[in-house]
Protein backbone atom coordinates (compact mmCIF):
# COMPACT_ATOMS: atom_id res chain seq x y z
CA UNK A 1 0.00 0.00 0.00
CA UNK A 2 3.02 2.26 0.29
CA UNK A 3 4.03 1.23 -2.31
CA UNK A 4 1.41 2.77 -4.05
CA UNK A 5 1.25 5.84 -2.72
CA UNK A 6 4.55 6.47 -3.15
CA UNK A 7 4.29 5.71 -6.97
CA UNK A 8 0.99 7.50 -7.07
CA UNK A 9 3.16 10.62 -5.96
CA UNK A 10 5.76 10.13 -8.67
CA UNK A 11 3.27 10.39 -11.11
CA UNK A 12 1.54 13.14 -9.82
CA UNK A 13 4.88 15.01 -9.36
CA UNK A 14 5.92 14.43 -12.83
CA UNK A 15 2.97 15.87 -14.41
CA UNK A 16 3.16 18.94 -12.64
CA UNK A 17 6.72 18.98 -13.51
CA UNK A 18 5.99 18.61 -16.97
CA UNK A 19 2.93 20.99 -17.60
CA UNK A 20 5.44 23.65 -15.57
CA UNK A 21 8.31 22.89 -18.73
CA UNK A 22 5.69 22.30 -21.28
CA UNK A 23 4.74 26.34 -20.48
CA UNK A 24 8.28 27.27 -20.09
CA UNK A 25 9.05 25.77 -23.73
CA UNK A 26 6.45 27.55 -25.05
CA UNK A 27 7.45 30.53 -23.62
CA UNK A 28 10.98 30.68 -26.11
CA UNK A 29 8.96 31.31 -29.42
CA UNK A 30 6.74 34.12 -27.25
CA UNK A 31 10.06 36.01 -26.12
CA UNK A 32 11.90 35.53 -29.36
CA UNK A 33 9.31 37.19 -31.37
CA UNK A 34 8.26 39.53 -28.90
CA UNK A 35 11.85 40.90 -30.18
CA UNK A 36 10.42 42.18 -33.37
CA UNK A 37 8.34 44.92 -31.67
CA UNK A 38 9.22 48.16 -33.51
CA UNK A 39 11.33 50.46 -31.19
CA UNK A 40 14.56 51.50 -32.76
CA UNK A 41 13.70 54.56 -35.35
CA UNK A 42 16.69 55.97 -37.69
CA UNK A 43 15.11 59.21 -39.45
CA UNK A 44 16.74 60.61 -42.44
CA UNK A 45 14.89 64.17 -41.59
CA UNK A 46 14.08 65.97 -44.78
CA UNK A 47 15.35 65.06 -48.48
CA UNK A 48 15.53 67.61 -51.45
CA UNK A 49 15.68 66.27 -54.81
CA UNK A 50 16.00 68.87 -57.99
CA UNK A 51 16.17 68.21 -61.40
CA UNK A 52 19.88 70.18 -62.42
CA UNK A 53 19.26 70.99 -65.93
CA UNK A 54 15.57 71.24 -67.84
CA UNK A 55 13.83 68.19 -68.66
CA UNK A 56 12.11 67.92 -71.57
CA UNK A 57 8.39 68.05 -71.56
CA UNK A 58 7.95 65.68 -74.83
CA UNK A 59 10.34 62.74 -74.08
CA UNK A 60 12.92 61.50 -71.39
CA UNK A 61 16.47 63.73 -71.49
CA UNK A 62 16.87 67.02 -71.20
CA UNK A 63 14.78 69.91 -73.09
CA UNK A 64 15.95 71.10 -76.58
CA UNK A 65 16.83 74.47 -76.95
CA UNK A 66 18.27 76.24 -79.96
CA UNK A 67 20.50 79.49 -79.86
CA UNK A 68 21.21 81.28 -84.04
CA UNK A 69 23.33 84.04 -83.91
CA UNK A 70 24.75 85.31 -87.34
CA UNK A 71 26.44 88.61 -87.92
CA UNK A 72 26.69 89.06 -92.23
CA UNK A 73 28.57 92.50 -92.93
CA UNK A 74 32.37 94.23 -92.85
CA UNK A 75 34.85 93.83 -89.60
CA UNK A 76 37.82 95.37 -90.15
CA UNK A 77 39.03 94.91 -87.00
CA UNK A 78 41.63 97.28 -85.64
CA UNK A 79 43.78 99.30 -87.82
CA UNK A 80 46.70 101.58 -86.96
CA UNK A 81 48.28 104.66 -89.01
CA UNK A 82 51.76 106.20 -88.00
CA UNK A 83 52.49 109.54 -88.95
CA UNK A 84 55.95 110.14 -88.46
CA UNK A 85 57.55 113.62 -90.14
CA UNK A 86 60.92 113.56 -88.78
CA UNK A 87 62.40 116.05 -86.58
CA UNK A 88 62.27 120.25 -86.94
CA UNK A 89 64.97 121.85 -85.76
CA UNK A 90 65.40 125.75 -85.41
CA UNK A 91 67.29 128.57 -83.14
CA UNK A 92 69.03 126.12 -81.14
CA UNK A 93 66.02 123.97 -80.64
CA UNK A 94 64.23 120.78 -82.22
CA UNK A 95 60.87 119.32 -82.19
CA UNK A 96 60.02 115.69 -82.98
CA UNK A 97 56.15 114.95 -83.58
CA UNK A 98 55.27 111.62 -83.89
CA UNK A 99 51.45 110.55 -85.04
CA UNK A 100 49.83 107.37 -84.47
CA UNK A 101 45.58 106.61 -85.41
CA UNK A 102 43.82 104.24 -84.72
CA UNK A 103 40.02 102.89 -86.17
CA UNK A 104 37.77 99.81 -85.53
CA UNK A 105 34.99 99.23 -87.99
CA UNK A 106 31.98 96.80 -87.87
CA UNK A 107 28.90 97.14 -89.57
CA UNK A 108 25.92 95.14 -91.18
CA UNK A 109 23.17 92.93 -90.01
CA UNK A 110 23.34 90.74 -87.51
CA UNK A 111 20.43 87.61 -87.58
CA UNK A 112 19.29 86.00 -84.70
CA UNK A 113 16.77 82.96 -84.02
CA UNK A 114 15.97 80.82 -80.85
CA UNK A 115 13.77 77.93 -80.55
CA UNK A 116 12.82 76.13 -76.91
CA UNK A 117 10.99 72.65 -77.46
CA UNK A 118 9.41 73.11 -73.96
CA UNK A 119 11.02 72.03 -70.41
CA UNK A 120 10.02 71.18 -66.90
CA UNK A 121 11.91 71.51 -63.53
CA UNK A 122 11.46 69.73 -60.55
CA UNK A 123 11.82 69.64 -56.96
CA UNK A 124 10.17 66.75 -55.33
CA UNK A 125 10.52 66.73 -51.18
CA UNK A 126 10.47 63.73 -49.17
CA UNK A 127 10.42 62.80 -45.45
CA UNK A 128 11.88 59.16 -44.97
CA UNK A 129 13.12 57.10 -41.60
CA UNK A 130 13.45 53.28 -41.04
CA UNK A 131 12.55 51.53 -37.80
CA UNK A 132 14.29 48.52 -36.36
CA UNK A 133 13.17 45.60 -33.85
CA UNK A 134 14.15 46.81 -29.85
CA UNK A 135 16.51 43.37 -29.62
CA UNK A 136 18.11 41.65 -32.77
CA UNK A 137 19.67 38.26 -32.55
CA UNK A 138 21.96 36.97 -35.03
CA UNK A 139 21.09 34.72 -37.43
CA UNK A 140 17.16 35.10 -37.23
CA UNK A 141 15.17 37.29 -39.37
CA UNK A 142 13.92 40.02 -38.77
CA UNK A 143 12.01 43.48 -40.79
CA UNK A 144 13.58 46.45 -41.23
CA UNK A 145 11.09 48.70 -42.31
CA UNK A 146 11.09 52.11 -44.72
CA UNK A 147 9.04 54.83 -44.52
CA UNK A 148 9.16 57.36 -47.21
CA UNK A 149 6.60 60.22 -47.62
CA UNK A 150 6.06 63.09 -50.57
CA UNK A 151 5.74 66.30 -49.20
CA UNK A 152 3.20 69.02 -50.10
CA UNK A 153 6.20 71.29 -51.09
CA UNK A 154 6.64 69.41 -54.30
CA UNK A 155 6.42 70.98 -57.01
CA UNK A 156 7.20 71.14 -60.71
CA UNK A 157 6.95 74.28 -62.78
CA UNK A 158 7.25 74.10 -67.21
CA UNK A 159 8.28 76.33 -69.92
CA UNK A 160 6.02 76.16 -73.18
CA UNK A 161 7.48 75.81 -76.53
CA UNK A 162 8.47 79.30 -77.98
CA UNK A 163 10.43 80.57 -80.60
CA UNK A 164 11.68 83.86 -81.54
CA UNK A 165 13.69 85.65 -84.52
CA UNK A 166 15.15 89.14 -85.03
CA UNK A 167 17.16 91.14 -87.39
CA UNK A 168 18.99 93.92 -86.50
CA UNK A 169 21.44 96.80 -87.87
CA UNK A 170 24.66 96.98 -86.77
CA UNK A 171 27.08 100.06 -86.95
CA UNK A 172 30.31 99.84 -84.43
CA UNK A 173 32.86 102.59 -85.27
CA UNK A 174 35.62 103.64 -83.48
CA UNK A 175 38.26 106.25 -84.13
CA UNK A 176 41.19 107.25 -81.52
CA UNK A 177 44.54 109.46 -81.82
CA UNK A 178 47.60 109.91 -80.03
CA UNK A 179 50.33 112.50 -80.23
CA UNK A 180 54.21 112.89 -79.07
CA UNK A 181 56.27 116.20 -79.31
CA UNK A 182 59.38 115.48 -78.03
CA UNK A 183 61.08 119.03 -77.58
CA UNK A 184 64.41 119.85 -77.22
CA UNK A 185 65.48 123.22 -76.16
CA UNK A 186 68.71 125.34 -75.35
CA UNK A 187 70.34 123.61 -72.28
CA UNK A 188 69.56 126.28 -69.68
CA UNK A 189 66.05 125.39 -70.42
CA UNK A 190 64.34 121.82 -69.56
CA UNK A 191 63.69 119.32 -72.61
CA UNK A 192 59.65 118.34 -72.65
CA UNK A 193 57.91 115.67 -73.55
CA UNK A 194 54.07 116.57 -74.50
CA UNK A 195 51.68 114.49 -75.31
CA UNK A 196 48.00 113.71 -76.01
CA UNK A 197 45.99 110.75 -75.02
CA UNK A 198 42.73 109.84 -72.67
CA UNK A 199 43.96 112.20 -70.23
CA UNK A 200 44.24 115.16 -73.22
CA UNK A 201 47.83 117.57 -73.71
CA UNK A 202 50.07 116.39 -70.67
CA UNK A 203 53.88 117.22 -70.14
CA UNK A 204 56.23 114.78 -69.52
CA UNK A 205 53.51 112.11 -68.33
CA UNK A 206 54.53 108.99 -69.84
CA UNK A 207 51.46 106.99 -68.26
CA UNK A 208 48.68 107.76 -69.90
CA UNK A 209 46.42 106.07 -72.21
CA UNK A 210 47.60 105.92 -75.64
CA UNK A 211 44.68 106.84 -77.61
CA UNK A 212 42.33 109.59 -77.37
CA UNK A 213 38.88 108.61 -78.59
CA UNK A 214 37.64 110.77 -81.41
CA UNK A 215 34.61 108.91 -82.48
CA UNK A 216 32.65 106.02 -80.81
CA UNK A 217 29.43 105.04 -82.14
CA UNK A 218 27.39 101.65 -81.13
CA UNK A 219 24.53 101.06 -82.99
CA UNK A 220 22.55 98.32 -83.17
CA UNK A 221 19.11 99.32 -84.27
CA UNK A 222 16.01 96.78 -84.65
CA UNK A 223 14.95 96.16 -88.22
CA UNK A 224 12.32 93.26 -88.01
CA UNK A 225 11.54 90.47 -85.29
CA UNK A 226 8.98 88.12 -83.92
CA UNK A 227 8.00 87.35 -80.71
CA UNK A 228 11.36 88.79 -79.45
CA UNK A 229 11.65 88.23 -75.55
CA UNK A 230 8.67 86.40 -75.50
CA UNK A 231 6.83 89.39 -76.38
CA UNK A 232 4.32 87.82 -78.95
CA UNK A 233 4.65 91.22 -81.23
CA UNK A 234 6.12 91.23 -84.61
CA UNK A 235 7.69 94.50 -85.37
CA UNK A 236 9.25 96.05 -88.59
CA UNK A 237 11.81 99.02 -87.67
CA UNK A 238 10.32 99.42 -84.37
CA UNK A 239 6.68 99.90 -85.52
CA UNK A 240 4.39 97.29 -83.70
CA UNK A 241 2.41 95.24 -86.48
CA UNK A 242 1.03 92.89 -84.24
CA UNK A 243 -0.19 89.90 -85.13
CA UNK A 244 -3.94 90.56 -86.32
CA UNK A 245 -5.23 90.69 -89.86
CA UNK A 246 -9.00 92.07 -90.83
CA UNK A 247 -10.25 91.05 -93.70
CA UNK A 248 -13.49 92.60 -94.63
CA UNK A 249 -15.86 92.19 -91.41
CA UNK A 250 -13.32 89.32 -89.95
CA UNK A 251 -10.73 89.44 -87.74
CA UNK A 252 -7.77 87.12 -87.56
CA UNK A 253 -5.35 87.15 -84.39
CA UNK A 254 -2.46 84.57 -84.11
CA UNK A 255 -1.73 84.89 -80.59
CA UNK A 256 -0.51 86.37 -78.67
CA UNK A 257 -0.90 84.17 -75.36
CA UNK A 258 -0.09 81.27 -76.39
CA UNK A 259 2.21 79.60 -73.91
CA UNK A 260 1.30 77.24 -71.56
CA UNK A 261 3.27 77.08 -68.73
CA UNK A 262 1.58 74.76 -66.00
CA UNK A 263 2.57 75.06 -61.62
CA UNK A 264 2.48 71.09 -60.51
CA UNK A 265 1.00 71.13 -56.93
CA UNK A 266 0.61 67.71 -55.00
CA UNK A 267 -2.39 65.74 -54.83
CA UNK A 268 -3.33 62.21 -53.86
CA UNK A 269 0.36 61.45 -53.61
CA UNK A 270 1.24 63.24 -57.25
CA UNK A 271 1.97 66.22 -58.39
CA UNK A 272 -0.54 67.32 -61.35
CA UNK A 273 -0.73 71.15 -63.10
CA UNK A 274 -2.31 72.01 -66.66
CA UNK A 275 -2.67 75.21 -68.57
CA UNK A 276 -4.09 76.47 -71.67
CA UNK A 277 -3.04 79.35 -74.09
CA UNK A 278 -5.05 80.55 -77.32
CA UNK A 279 -3.10 79.98 -80.42
CA UNK A 280 -5.75 81.21 -83.13
CA UNK A 281 -8.48 83.38 -82.72
CA UNK A 282 -11.31 84.22 -85.73
CA UNK A 283 -14.06 86.79 -85.17
CA UNK A 284 -16.90 88.00 -87.31
CA UNK A 285 -18.53 91.79 -86.44
CA UNK A 286 -21.81 90.08 -87.44
CA UNK A 287 -23.94 93.34 -87.78
CA UNK A 288 -21.34 94.97 -89.94
CA UNK A 289 -21.42 91.88 -92.11
CA UNK A 290 -25.54 91.98 -92.35
CA UNK A 291 -25.88 95.65 -93.15
CA UNK A 292 -22.52 95.81 -95.49
CA UNK A 293 -20.98 98.81 -93.50
CA UNK A 294 -24.36 100.84 -93.49
CA UNK A 295 -23.96 103.34 -90.40
CA UNK A 296 -27.82 102.58 -89.10
CA UNK A 297 -26.35 100.39 -86.11
CA UNK A 298 -23.40 102.29 -85.37
CA UNK A 299 -21.06 104.75 -86.08
CA UNK A 300 -17.81 107.38 -85.56
CA UNK A 301 -16.30 110.50 -86.98
CA UNK A 302 -13.21 112.12 -85.99
CA UNK A 303 -10.63 114.61 -87.25
CA UNK A 304 -7.08 115.60 -85.42
CA UNK A 305 -6.06 118.84 -86.25
CA UNK A 306 -2.78 118.68 -84.07
CA UNK A 307 -3.85 121.18 -81.53
CA UNK A 308 -7.06 120.10 -81.87
CA UNK A 309 -8.41 115.91 -81.45
CA UNK A 310 -12.21 115.51 -81.83
CA UNK A 311 -13.37 111.94 -81.67
CA UNK A 312 -17.18 110.31 -81.77
CA UNK A 313 -18.85 107.69 -82.15
CA UNK A 314 -22.14 105.51 -81.25
CA UNK A 315 -23.03 102.06 -81.31
CA UNK A 316 -26.85 100.42 -80.70
CA UNK A 317 -25.91 97.08 -81.21
CA UNK A 318 -22.74 95.58 -81.99
CA UNK A 319 -22.92 91.52 -82.32
CA UNK A 320 -19.63 89.28 -82.72
CA UNK A 321 -19.15 85.62 -83.17
CA UNK A 322 -16.01 83.44 -84.05
CA UNK A 323 -13.99 80.21 -83.00
CA UNK A 324 -10.90 80.67 -80.81
CA UNK A 325 -8.30 77.50 -81.35
CA UNK A 326 -6.14 76.81 -78.13
CA UNK A 327 -3.68 74.27 -76.89
CA UNK A 328 -3.97 72.32 -73.24
CA UNK A 329 -1.77 70.29 -71.39
CA UNK A 330 -2.60 68.48 -68.85
CA UNK A 331 1.14 67.46 -66.84
CA UNK A 332 1.11 64.83 -63.94
CA UNK A 333 4.32 63.76 -62.17
CA UNK A 334 4.37 60.51 -60.01
CA UNK A 335 7.58 59.69 -57.73
CA UNK A 336 8.74 56.90 -55.67
CA UNK A 337 11.61 57.08 -53.25
CA UNK A 338 14.41 54.34 -53.91
CA UNK A 339 17.34 53.82 -51.63
CA UNK A 340 20.98 52.41 -51.86
CA UNK A 341 22.43 50.64 -48.67
CA UNK A 342 25.56 49.40 -48.83
CA UNK A 343 26.62 46.86 -45.20
CA UNK A 344 29.59 47.15 -43.29
CA UNK A 345 29.87 43.21 -43.24
CA UNK A 346 27.53 40.38 -45.00
CA UNK A 347 23.96 39.90 -44.29
CA UNK A 348 21.28 37.59 -45.55
CA UNK A 349 18.12 39.50 -47.39
CA UNK A 350 15.10 37.26 -47.98
CA UNK A 351 14.75 36.46 -51.72
CA UNK A 352 18.40 37.61 -52.44
CA UNK A 353 20.52 35.99 -50.51
CA UNK A 354 24.23 36.53 -48.97
CA UNK A 355 25.14 40.41 -49.85
CA UNK A 356 26.46 43.42 -48.80
CA UNK A 357 24.41 45.90 -50.62
CA UNK A 358 20.62 46.63 -51.97
CA UNK A 359 18.72 48.64 -54.00
CA UNK A 360 15.06 49.09 -54.65
CA UNK A 361 12.00 50.96 -53.37
CA UNK A 362 12.65 51.88 -49.63
CA UNK A 363 8.77 51.39 -48.66
CA UNK A 364 9.31 47.99 -49.44
CA UNK A 365 12.49 46.10 -47.89
CA UNK A 366 13.18 42.65 -47.84
CA UNK A 367 13.68 40.93 -44.58
CA UNK A 368 17.00 40.85 -42.99
CA UNK A 369 18.94 38.69 -41.12
CA UNK A 370 22.52 40.04 -39.60
CA UNK A 371 25.16 37.30 -39.55
CA UNK A 372 27.45 39.33 -37.60
CA UNK A 373 26.96 41.28 -33.85
CA UNK A 374 27.75 44.71 -35.66
CA UNK A 375 26.69 46.02 -39.09
CA UNK A 376 26.89 49.50 -40.30
CA UNK A 377 24.38 50.49 -42.96
CA UNK A 378 25.34 53.31 -45.00
CA UNK A 379 22.11 54.74 -47.09
CA UNK A 380 22.12 56.50 -50.57
CA UNK A 381 18.59 58.27 -51.68
CA UNK A 382 17.27 58.99 -54.95
CA UNK A 383 13.78 59.12 -57.29
CA UNK A 384 12.50 57.09 -59.91
CA UNK A 385 10.16 59.87 -61.42
CA UNK A 386 7.63 59.40 -64.13
CA UNK A 387 6.14 62.05 -66.30
CA UNK A 388 3.11 62.55 -68.12
CA UNK A 389 2.16 64.94 -71.04
CA UNK A 390 -0.87 64.91 -72.35
CA UNK A 391 -1.63 67.68 -75.15
CA UNK A 392 -4.90 68.79 -76.86
CA UNK A 393 -6.15 71.17 -79.23
CA UNK A 394 -9.04 72.90 -78.08
CA UNK A 395 -11.93 74.39 -79.66
CA UNK A 396 -14.30 77.12 -78.27
CA UNK A 397 -17.72 79.29 -79.61
CA UNK A 398 -16.86 82.93 -78.49
CA UNK A 399 -20.04 85.01 -78.94
CA UNK A 400 -20.42 89.02 -77.54
CA UNK A 401 -22.99 91.70 -77.66
CA UNK A 402 -22.73 95.33 -77.00
CA UNK A 403 -25.76 97.41 -76.55
CA UNK A 404 -26.35 101.43 -76.55
CA UNK A 405 -22.50 102.67 -76.66
CA UNK A 406 -21.71 106.18 -76.89
CA UNK A 407 -18.06 107.91 -76.77
CA UNK A 408 -16.54 110.92 -77.53
CA UNK A 409 -13.36 112.84 -76.90
CA UNK A 410 -11.87 116.23 -77.74
CA UNK A 411 -8.77 117.67 -76.41
CA UNK A 412 -6.43 120.75 -77.51
CA UNK A 413 -3.39 121.79 -76.94
CA UNK A 414 -2.38 125.36 -77.47
CA UNK A 415 1.17 125.43 -75.50
CA UNK A 416 0.06 127.91 -73.10
CA UNK A 417 -3.18 126.18 -72.35
CA UNK A 418 -4.46 122.73 -72.99
CA UNK A 419 -7.27 120.43 -71.74
CA UNK A 420 -10.74 118.46 -73.18
CA UNK A 421 -13.13 116.44 -72.21
CA UNK A 422 -13.12 112.36 -72.70
CA UNK A 423 -15.86 109.68 -72.29
CA UNK A 424 -14.66 106.77 -73.24
CA UNK A 425 -16.99 103.71 -74.52
CA UNK A 426 -18.47 102.02 -72.19
CA UNK A 427 -21.91 100.17 -73.20
CA UNK A 428 -25.02 100.17 -70.90
CA UNK A 429 -25.38 96.17 -71.75
CA UNK A 430 -22.15 94.12 -72.34
CA UNK A 431 -22.16 90.30 -72.45
CA UNK A 432 -19.49 88.15 -73.74
CA UNK A 433 -19.36 84.05 -73.63
CA UNK A 434 -17.28 81.29 -74.41
CA UNK A 435 -18.24 78.11 -74.57
CA UNK A 436 -16.56 74.66 -75.22
CA UNK A 437 -17.07 72.49 -78.40
CA UNK A 438 -14.86 70.11 -78.83
CA UNK A 439 -10.84 68.78 -78.69
CA UNK A 440 -8.24 66.91 -80.69
CA UNK A 441 -5.91 65.29 -78.86
CA UNK A 442 -2.06 65.47 -80.79
CA UNK A 443 0.01 64.31 -77.32
CA UNK A 444 -0.02 62.15 -75.38
CA UNK A 445 3.13 59.99 -73.50
CA UNK A 446 4.27 58.89 -70.41
CA UNK A 447 8.49 58.72 -70.13
CA UNK A 448 11.19 59.06 -66.88
CA UNK A 449 11.80 62.43 -65.91
CA UNK A 450 15.95 62.50 -64.77
CA UNK A 451 17.94 64.35 -64.05
CA UNK A 452 17.62 64.46 -60.25
CA UNK A 453 20.83 64.03 -58.54
CA UNK A 454 21.12 60.93 -55.58
CA UNK A 455 21.41 62.45 -51.57
CA UNK A 456 23.65 60.70 -48.92
CA UNK A 457 22.03 59.92 -45.94
CA UNK A 458 23.57 59.43 -42.64
CA UNK A 459 24.74 55.37 -41.49
CA UNK A 460 22.89 53.78 -38.55
CA UNK A 461 23.73 50.87 -37.40
CA UNK A 462 22.12 47.52 -36.64
CA UNK A 463 23.58 45.56 -33.40
CA UNK A 464 22.43 41.86 -32.60
CA UNK A 465 21.66 41.31 -28.95
CA UNK A 466 22.99 38.27 -26.91
CA UNK A 467 20.36 35.42 -25.65
CA UNK A 468 19.42 36.22 -22.43
CA UNK A 469 20.45 33.95 -19.82
CA UNK A 470 17.19 32.46 -19.22
CA UNK A 471 17.49 31.00 -22.58
CA UNK A 472 19.78 28.73 -21.60
CA UNK A 473 17.79 27.86 -18.21
CA UNK A 474 14.61 27.38 -20.43
CA UNK A 475 16.64 25.06 -22.23
CA UNK A 476 17.73 23.16 -19.71
CA UNK A 477 13.84 22.93 -17.92
CA UNK A 478 13.13 21.24 -21.82
CA UNK A 479 16.09 18.75 -21.73
CA UNK A 480 14.76 18.09 -17.94
CA UNK A 481 11.23 17.22 -19.01
CA UNK A 482 12.50 14.67 -21.74
CA UNK A 483 14.78 12.91 -19.15
CA UNK A 484 11.59 12.89 -16.47
CA UNK A 485 9.56 11.59 -19.97
CA UNK A 486 12.04 8.76 -20.84
CA UNK A 487 12.41 7.54 -17.05
CA UNK A 488 8.29 7.02 -16.64
CA UNK A 489 8.19 5.15 -20.31
CA UNK A 490 11.78 2.78 -18.55
CA UNK A 491 9.30 2.54 -15.52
Amino acid sequence: MKMVAERTSVILWSRYLRRILTLSCLAIPVVLFSNNARALEFSAGALNFSTQTPQSIWSDGDAFLFNYNKFIGIDTGSRSLTVNPGQFSRSGYSVDPYFLFSTDLRTGINVGAKVDGGSVNAALNYSASFSAPDTIVKGQQFNLLGNANLLGSSTFNTQSPNASAWIDGVLDYYAGAYARFDVVQPSILADHDYRMGNKGYTDNNTTNAPYKTLVNIDYTPEIASFNRNNSGIFRVLGIDRGLEYSVGATTIGIGPDWSVNANGVVSGGSLHGSDTGTLLTAEMDVDQLILAGNPALGTGVGFDWGIVDFEMGYELIDITAGLQMGLQQDFSLQSNLMVDLIFSDWVELEGIGQTQSFSGLLNDLPAITLLSDLVEVTPTYWVDATFANDSKLVFDAIFGVDMLDFYISANYDFGFASGGYDRPSNPAYSNDQTLPLFDIGIFNNRFALNGFEKVQGSAFTLAAAPLPSAFWMMLGGCAAMAGVSKRRRVS
